[in-house]
């Protein structure tokens, strides 16, 4: 029963999937443009507005969700196993926060402004904050390692805010960014993206079967020859290369990383390599899906992903925690 729930999982998933990623490129604040983009895709040298839109804007703005999506999706499940809490996320154990910080401070200060350089920042910053929280919270249960991360990210939200305030330039700069948006990114900025992503896809991979182990416990898993120290060095190192990089693409992106491993978890049972693939195609899905929505307002201008993600999620969180689905396991 569960290998077909799986499959039709797989199945759906990967239809919703295709129909994000045709919305994304054939609607936007310009409203629909269906019927010119499929020519432009089927014409790729030809430079009519439409085609200059689809290629030089939307391709670029679709790749960017879809694989920001992937990164925060992977890292959630991987959250959520380490810690044993279904809490986990990488924005509620304040690791986007961090990474967030780190590319505000050195935009602010440093003028960091190249894609790369605020990559290999966010990745310093989700770094550093990924370990404090862990040391912080290794010796707590579940619910209070989340509420370690929630502190140590409203501090570092806090002092993001501060900084882009008090430089007109850098809150300028950051405004879009800081909400979290898709719109401006270029297929350079993709390029740079895509070898942190692969490696951190690599080692989720590489991890998944040990990942059905850790689920058990650290003593079981222990027991049973895992090397958990090693295990949860490695994952923690993917958590952070994964919502670094992918904070600097985008900006923070909220409750991706959440939500998406509780909806797929029912379809896809105990093991992680199903979850892993499950939330490999829902993730993209819903961070496309929102930014779709967010473009297609009746508002002033775009509204950007993050708002709409945090409006979705914490509705869908509401209803976890109502439902008792949220509880962690010790």
């Amino acid at each position: 029963m569960t290998h077909r729930r799986f499959g039709w999982g797989v199945a759906g998933l990967a239809v919703i999937l295709l129909i994000t990623v045709g919305a994304s490129l054939a609607f936007g604040a310009r409203g629909a443009l269906l019927t010119a983009m499929l020519e432009a895709l089927g014409s790729p040298g030809t430079r009519s507005p439409e085609a200059i839109v689809l290629w030089e804007q939307r391709v670029p703005r679709t790749l960017a969700g879809a694989m920001a999506g992937l990164a925060l999706g992977l890292s959630g499940v991987f959250a959520q196993t380490m810690t044993r809490n279904r809490l986990a996320d990488p924005g509620l154990l304040g690791v986007a926060p961090g990474a967030a910080f780190a590319v505000t401070a050195a935009v602010a200060w440093g003028g960091a402004v190249s894609l790369r350089s605020q990559m290999w920042i966010g990745l310093v910053g989700a770094g550093a904050v990924t370990v404090a929280v862990y040391l912080l919270g290794r010796r707590a249960s579940p619910t209070r390692l989340v509420l370690a991360g929630v502190a140590v990210g409203s501090v570092f939200s806090g002092l993001s805010a501060a900084i882009a305030l008090r430089d007109p330039d850098a809150f300028d700069r950051m405004r879009r960014w800081g909400a979290g948006a898709l719109g401006g990114r270029a297929m350079a900025d993709v390029a740079e993206f895509v070898p942190f992503a692969v490696v951190g896809v690599v080692v989720c991979i590489l991890l998944a079967r040990s990942l059905d182990i850790l689920d058990l416990g650290h003593d079981p898993a222990q027991a049973l020859g895992l090397p958990v120290g090693v295990v949860r060095g490695a994952a923690t190192a993917s958590v952070a290369l994964l919502v670094g990089s992918a904070t600097a693409l985008v900006g923070p992106v909220s409750f991706v990383g959440l939500i998406v491993p509780h909806l797929v978890r029912p379809l896809a049972g105990a093991r992680h390599t199903r979850l892993l693939g499950l939330t490999a195609l829902a993730a993209p899905a819903l961070v496309l899906g929102s930014d779709v929505i967010g473009r297609v307002l009746p508002t002033p201008g775009e509204l950007p992903v993050g708002i709409v993600t945090a409006l979705i999620g914490g509705g869908l969180l509401a209803l976890l925690a109502g439902s008792g689905r949220w509880v962690a396991r010790t």
